[in-house]
């Protein structure tokens, strides 16, 4: 990891890439999950959710630029490369002289080296696009060094915030 990560860090023709995914997000005017200590008004029981959302954060660390897609399915391996796909076809105008991406990615169930429909997306995107891919995966449990998971932790002091004075 150490490796490819320098060398993606050092290379004009590399971008280096953090993908993950968060759990599914329930969306609605939900009373319960409210952190706010001034009046509120909200239902008095909280009913289905208006729709769910996956959040599928794409970062690249050295150029500060984060991309959050809200996928409407759950975290699956054609969900994840999907959202690979939008994010490079902006990407590659911006980086045209990229001829490598390393993708820095935790070694979940829908995203796994031994996932044969992931392999099979990751192949034909490599072919599609005419552009090498390096899957780069942490260690069990250490995906906490994923430079996304920092992106994660504020977005979520973020909404605590903004929960706590829209209402």
């Amino acid at each position: 990891m150490k490796a490819a990560k320098a060398e993606a860090t050092s290379a004009a023709t590399e971008l280096l890439v953090s993908v993950d995914t968060k759990a599914v997000v329930k969306v609605g005017e939900f009373s319960r999950d409210g952190m706010t200590r001034v009046a509120t008004k909200a239902l008095d029981h909280d009913f289905n959710a208006d729709a769910r959302v996956t959040p599928v954060g794409i970062l690249l660390p050295q150029h500060d630029d984060l991309r959050i897609f809200m996928a409407t399915s759950k975290a699956t391996s054609d969900c994840i490369v999907d959202c690979v796909e939008m994010w490079w076809a902006d990407a590659r105008l911006r980086f045209p002289e990229v001829k490598r991406i390393t993708l820095l990615q935790d070694n979940g169930p829908e995203n796994s080296a031994r996932r044969t429909q992931f392999l099979k997306r990751m192949v034909d995107f490599v072919r599609d696009h005419h552009i090498d891919v390096r899957l780069a995966y942490y260690p069990p449990y250490h995906s906490k060094y994923n430079p996304i998971e920092r992106c994660w932790g504020a977005l979520e002091r973020l909404a605590a915030r903004h929960r706590q004075h829209s209402r």
